[in-house]
C-alpha cells in the first residue's frame, strides 16, 4: 500500500522524487513505523505520532478489551507469534535510513508512552543518533492525539518544522 503511494508520488512532475515522507498518527503513526522499516527505500522522513513498535509489549500493558481487539485482528500472540514479530516495526529499526520524527503523549492511555520510548532506546541501541537520524518528542499531559485546538496547533507546527527541516 505506502509503496504504491510512493511510486504514484514519484510519477508526478510536481513531486520531487527525492522528497517523499510519510506521517500518521494512532494507526497511522503504527504504519509509518513499518513503512519506514519495512520499506526503508521509499522515504527519505517519516514522523509517527502515537504509533504502536511493538505489537507484543502492546498487548502486555493492555486492558483486556484492547487485547480482544488485537486478538481478534493478529491472532493469538503465542501462537501467531511470528506473524506479531513480522507486524511489529521494532525488529526491523536496523534497515531504517530516513529521518524519522517520533511523537507521543506521556498520558496516552491507548497506546502508552512506552511504544515511543522502546523506539527511540532500540534506535539508540543501533548507534543512531537523536537529533540528527531521528527525532524524539514526549507531550506532557497529552493522550491519545491532540484534544483541543492549541494542541493540534502544537502538533502540526512540530510536523512543518520537521518536514521543512528534513524534507
Amino acid at each position: 500500500m505506502w509503496s504504491a503511494a510512493a511510486k504514484y508520488l514519484r510519477s508526478l512532475p510536481e513531486v520531487d522524487p527525492e522528497r517523499i515522507g510519510v506521517w500518521g498518527g494512532s494507526y497511522g503513526g503504527y504504519m509509518t513505523f513499518i513503512a519506514m522499516t519495512k520499506k526503508p527505500n521509499e522515504w527519505k522522513v517519516g514522523a509517527a505520532w502515537v504509533g504502536i513498535t511493538d505489537l507484543h509489549v502492546m498487548y502486555d500493558s493492555s486492558m483486556e478489551h484492547f487485547k480482544y481487539f488485537l486478538r481478534e485482528q493478529m491472532g493469538d500472540p503465542e501462537a501467531d507469534a511470528d506473524l506479531w514479530r513480522d507486524r511489529s516495526a521494532i525488529n526491523f529499526f536496523h534497515q531504517m535510513t530516513g529521518k524519522l520524527l517520533i511523537v507521543h503523549g506521556v498520558t496516552d492511555p491507548r497506546c502508552p508512552i512506552e511504544q515511543a520510548r522502546i523506539a527511540r532506546d532500540k534506535l539508540l541501541e543501533l548507534g543512531k543518533v537523536e537529533g540528527e537520524d531521528f527525532e524524539y518528542i514526549e507531550l506532557e499531559e497529552v493522550g491519545h492525539g491532540s484534544q483541543g485546538i492549541e494542541e493540534k496547533i502544537r502538533m502540526y507546527q512540530i510536523l512543518a518544522d520537521f518536514l521543512e527541516r528534513n524534507l
